[in-house]
């Protein structure tokens, strides 16, 4: 709640005024501000799409959030799809998250929905509703059925349509029913299932999993119960494994000499190369095809919104614009709610790294996909990699709230919260927007090599692992501020041999003295050395002491073991114990708002530079919580 109350635009004012990307933008962030709450329109984007039609309809069944708490408010549902057909369906589903509609192109009426896991268990359980639901959205997902009546009569799989609350019942017969009504019912599905296209049930998680589910409970869905589907799997890691594969990438970055084999043993480019691979798949068959798909991990929020986003991305060139990129987000990942709060942690306020077991880079790994799509496609997005960059350092930084919650709901609860017990709820949202300062710094954010489609095609990324490329921009971004100087040292030393010597030696073809020639190497890179950075600012460049070679604290000598570890000081890179490393100070060479991990010597003199009204925002390291923090640890 106190880092909430830190959104509040009071409490920001300082903030931005001091920010480097926020700078000069207080006016543009107060015009922007109750507009950029509102540049989601759900309505709207379902309009755009052609929805609400003769086949698909708006529905206000979750409106106050009784059908499923974690979905948005606005949903489109199949036109006869009943309201006890739904809270049937929510009953199966994990978490209640039925299958809904999310996109339709609207060149073929082909439809990308989503949900969660069915609840089959191992005794396959199955539920008439939610076999009726998705036989309805297979219905109306046809690629031919615009040129059809409005009438459910007019389709030749009319008895789908249902008319009442009893239309399952109607649907699915008793199997020991012997009567004509049943016979004809048979002979008419059969025709239904010959006419009908398959519909495609991506599953994102591996069959493995799925499989294990079923132990617990869930499951996926059987092609025995839903007729005319076949399921796909798409083979992606749990967050868990993201986790450890964002750990072991931190830990790969801090040796150079192993880091191509670091890089593959991490993990993280293999998950990228899956997500694409399972989103190029959803787009060939939405737009090649003429298939629909549903698409589902386990409960519909973590996987599912990577592949459901990053297909539209490459289907819809609406979502590639500025705009529609802030649309796409809003809502396939806040609106549909993917859970930002436990996933990045932002609620409990520690900076503990990604120790907790909810915690995962999902959000993270689909900005990645999307730099990838940037760097095959550079003229194909309005916006540019800054935007990418910018949501990566600033989406959790606990300033805005947009991804500080788990859903929607628990979303707009805070935004329209009455300060008092007997006070009316405000009329408009009263903390910033992060597209407030996004359409506030629009110029930074747009991609100048832009070029309209002249078509609709989809973009087809080539997702070969040669292909994928790390991103340097982010992951790396430290490497030419804070880099390990082995060689250098390495190098001061045999100039300093040289140093000594009297011999001339040919440069260029003259022959010159080569003690003056290495003096002044000499001395021009003893100018990154210990003493030299305690005196510069906390601004410049850190050369990283060898850890190789240093075996003991440059404070108190003490030596250090297995238990008692190595720490830079990210101020003047120098290698000291945990006692001498405890504190947490802001080093704008590094970042403008992580605290980062100095000495105490450093720590004073960042203290003096800035302030005491600086000062009082630092962090102390050794508190029990961020001890063994590996976004702070070497």
């Amino acid at each position: 709640e106190a880092i909430r109350k830190d959104a509040t635009i009071a409490s920001l004012n300082d903030k931005i005024r001091n920010s480097d990307v926020l700078a000069n933008t207080f006016t543009k962030l107060l015009f922007n501000l109750e507009h950029s709450w509102r540049i989601y329109d759900p309505i709207f984007e379902f309009k755009r799409m052609g929805v609400p039609n003769h086949q698909w309809k708006i529905s206000d069944a979750n409106q106050r959030y009784e059908l499923c708490s974690s979905y948005p408010s606005v949903l489109a549902f199949p036109k006869y799809a009943t309201d006890n057909m739904l809270a049937g369906s929510a009953k199966f589903r994990s978490k209640g998250r039925i299958p809904t509609l999310t996109w339709m192109n609207p060149k073929n009426n082909c439809t990308i929905c989503r949900s969660s896991q069915p609840m089959v268990g191992l005794a396959n359980n199955r539920s008439l509703d939610d076999e009726a639901l998705v036989s309805e959205i297979q219905r109306c997902s046809q690629p031919d059925l615009r040129r059809a009546s409005n009438e459910p009569g007019d389709y030749p799989n009319s008895m789908l349509s249902p008319v009442n609350n009893n239309s399952t019942a109607l649907f699915f017969q008793d199997n020991n029913t012997t009567s004509i009504e049943s016979d004809a019912h048979s002979q008419q599905q059969q025709m239904v299932n010959s006419w009908r296209l398959p519909y495609v049930i991506v599953d994102a998680r591996p069959l493995l999993n799925a499989k294990a589910n079923q132990a617990v409970g869930k499951g996926v869905e059987s092609t025995k119960n839903y007729e005319n589907v076949f399921v796909l799997f798409m083979d992606i890691a749990n967050i868990h494994s993201a986790r450890k594969s964002m750990e072991s990438l931190e830990d790969a970055l801090l040796d150079d000499n192993l880091w191509l084999r670091s890089l593959e043993a991490s993990g993280w480019m293999n998950h990228v190369y899956k997500i694409m691979t399972g989103a190029n798949k959803i787009a060939h068959c939405v737009a090649n095809e003429n298939l629909s798909v549903l698409v589902h991990c386990s409960d519909g929020w973590d996987r599912t919104a990577q592949l459901t986003s990053l297909s539209m991305l490459l289907l819809d060139e609406y979502y590639r614009t500025f705009v529609g990129f802030i649309v796409l987000i809003e809502k396939e990942w806040i609106s549909f709610g993917h859970k930002f709060a436990d996933r990045s942690g932002c609620v409990d306020g520690v900076a503990d790294g990604w120790k907790d077991d909810e915690r995962s880079p999902v959000f993270q790994l689909f900005l990645d996909c999307v730099h990838q799509c940037l760097v095959q496609f550079p003229n194909s997005f309005e916006f540019n990699q800054n935007l990418l960059l910018f949501l990566m350092e600033y989406a959790h930084c606990g300033w805005f709230v947009n991804f500080m919650f788990n859903s929607e709901r628990d979303l707009r609860t805070h935004l329209y919260k009455p300060e008092g017990e007997n006070d009316q709820p405000p009329q408009t949202p009263q903390t910033i927007s992060i597209w407030a300062v996004v359409l506030a710094n629009r110029d930074l954010f747009i991609n100048k090599n832009y070029l309209p489609p002249s078509n609709s095609s989809p973009l087809n990324p080539v997702v070969a692992k040669c292909k994928l490329v790390v991103w340097s921009e982010w992951f790396l971004r430290w490497n030419d501020r804070l880099w390990g100087a082995s060689w250098l040292d390495t190098l001061n030393q045999q100039l300093g041999d040289l140093h000594h010597l009297k011999k001339p030696f040919p440069i260029n073809g003259s022959v010159q003295n080569n003690a003056k020639v290495a003096s002044a190497v000499f001395h021009l890179l003893n100018g990154y050395g210990h003493n030299q950075t305690r005196e510069n600012n906390h601004n410049q460049v850190v050369k990283w002491a060898d850890d190789k070679s240093t075996t003991s604290c440059t404070k108190c000598n003490k030596t250090f073991s297995f238990f008692w570890r190595r720490h830079h000081c990210r101020c003047c890179g120098q290698i000291f114990c945990e006692s001498c490393t405890r504190d947490l100070r802001i080093i704008p060479s590094i970042s403008n708002w992580r605290p980062s991990r100095c000495c105490t010597d450093c720590a004073k003199m960042i203290d003096q530079s800035d302030g005491e009204s600086n000062a009082s925002s630092n962090l102390s390291l050794y508190d029990g919580v961020l001890r063994d923090a590996t976004v702070y640890d070497d």
